[in-house]
């Protein structure tokens, strides 16, 4: 199966950009028709199984002693969702949400809240059309401004939201110190805190962003939180106005030999690398100044051994004594025999961690196909450690 290299470079508002490149199968007709059979036959496994667990929660005598316990655990399971697209759904949300983050310049840092006596805030479709024809409110009255939002669950179940916003001025916010019970301002970490007279449906709060780095991964925080959150299942994880800036993306195709073209590393940090996995990541603050040490090395070399050819089953060939899924570290020769077997045992510890965290048995619902595919590479990879490792204590 032939490789190709996928390059997508984005640009940003600041000239800063990122290239991230990935070989990957050449996608065809013929994957695309296969992962068409797949996807409907996976549908079918996932309608049969619901069927089958409400015909056995039908099933359980009324009388059984663990009826409740029974009922509970199939309740479960036919609520079972496939946690590896969640998360990948979140991660993708966080990423691109940083991204525009990093195309606009925020003033403030601000949080809705709303009062349970003039909003049901207990009901999210309320909560969101209030929210959105607030925002809409302000965009008319100020058509400069932008922002970003990211809602969040308080603990007794109520939405809220926390913005970023620029664009708009607090006098145009009706911005006024925030007092305390007793009549002093409001501190928090040092910056004081105000309140938004504008808000009219509960609580406001905002304050001047001093660090706009920390302030964007602050809130780009929210979305993690919301990684497993069935409540986000399906919905929006952020809003933002519609004169919001974006990057510019470029996407494009290539051999693997020549997915390096163009990407110069005196001028390009490499961010990110796994070799194994045939996966780096480029960035450049867009200056276009050379620094010769900018990156090591070894870290050239790797990416010597990145755009390097392929064997046949689409993995780069390991060098002597490394294990090409296990690490991207090759074993120190000059170690003793002790303390060689003392890595190798670390190494394959955190490569059986990482196996039961990442390939658990699938269910009923998952590609049974795929899961005994990615079987059949780990006991390659294993064996491939295996054997360095035999070979480099006999010729020591």
């Amino acid at each position: 199966m032939s490789l190709v290299a996928y390059v997508t470079r984005k640009v940003f508002a600041d000239g800063s950009d990122e290239i991230r490149i990935k070989h990957n199968p050449e996608i065809t007709a013929t994957t695309i028709e296969r992962a068409r059979k797949s996807r409907a036959k996976n549908k079918i496994k996932r309608e049969q199984r619901r069927v089958n667990l409400e015909r056995k929660l039908l099933t359980i005598p009324l009388f059984d002693p663990n009826y409740i316990r029974k009922r509970r655990i199939i309740e479960y399971e036919l609520q079972l969702r496939d946690i590896q697209n969640i998360y990948r759904s979140a991660r993708r949300s966080r990423q691109n949400l940083y991204d525009i983050c990093r195309c606009n310049d925020f003033k403030y840092f601000v949080t809705w809240t709303l009062d349970q006596d003039k909003i049901e805030r207990l009901n999210d479709n309320k909560v969101k059309r209030k929210f959105t024809q607030f925002q809409n409110y302000l965009r008319k009255k100020f058509p400069n401004m932008y922002y970003v939002a990211v809602p969040e669950y308080h603990k007794k179940g109520g939405l809220h939201f926390h913005l970023l916003i620029g664009g708009v001025t607090m006098d145009e916010l009706k911005a006024v110190p925030a007092l305390s019970k007793k009549g002093r301002l409001i501190f928090k970490k040092g910056k004081q805190i105000f309140n938004v007279e504008r808000w009219k449906l509960g609580y406001s709060t905002l304050s001047v962003i001093d660090n706009s780095e920390a302030t964007k991964h602050y809130i780009c925080k929210y979305i993690t939180k919301q990684h497993y959150d069935d409540r986000f299942f399906g919905k929006r994880r952020y809003y933002v106005s519609k004169n919001i800036r974006r990057p510019e993306i470029e996407k494009h195709c290539t051999t693997p030999e020549k997915s390096l073209d163009g990407i110069n590393l005196d001028v390009y940090l490499v961010s990110f690398a796994d070799i194994s996995k045939k996966y780096a990541v480029f960035t450049s603050d867009g200056n276009g100044i050379v620094l010769p040490d900018q990156n090591t090395d070894g870290v050239k070399q790797d990416m010597a051994e990145f755009t390097a050819p392929t064997i046949a089953c689409g993995l780069s060939a390991a060098t002597s004594g490394a294990c090409p899924y296990l690490t991207l570290r090759t074993l120190d020769s000059t170690s003793s025999v002790k303390a060689f077997w003392r890595k190798a045992k670390r190494v394959f510890k955190q490569a059986i961690s990482k196996t039961k965290r990442e390939f658990k048995p699938p269910h009923e619902d998952y590609d049974v196909q795929r899961y005994e595919e990615q079987t059949i590479l780990d006991e390659m990879y294993a064996n491939m450690a295996v054997s360095s490792c035999a070979n480099k204590i006999s010729n020591e």
